[in-house]
């Protein structure tokens, strides 16, 4: 298989939205138990092989904390978070 096949299969697995939704659930449950990790839930209902869509997360992403100076979570703080 060439590089060009090998990419094209990827990017295909990456737009099939049903495969997204199981690997959605997969992380939600794999963060379940870690406090002030909220992940939104796949609609079933709304979603099809070609649309994805979930439940409206209030917030701020992770990421809007170093614009405003507070801790951004690094892969350190979380492996250890994930281990407390």
């Amino acid at each position: 298989m060439g590089l060009i096949d090998e990419w094209a299969g990827r990017f295909f697995q990456e737009l099939d939205y049903e495969r997204e939704a199981a690997s959605a659930a997969t992380f939600a449950a794999q963060m379940a138990d870690l406090p002030g990790i909220t992940t939104p839930d796949v609609r079933p209902d709304l979603s099809s092989h070609t649309v994805l869509t979930t439940a409206w997360v209030p917030g701020a992403p992770g990421s809007a904390r170093a614009r405003v100076g507070g801790p951004l979570l690094g892969r350190r703080p979380c492996v250890r978070a994930a281990e407390a």
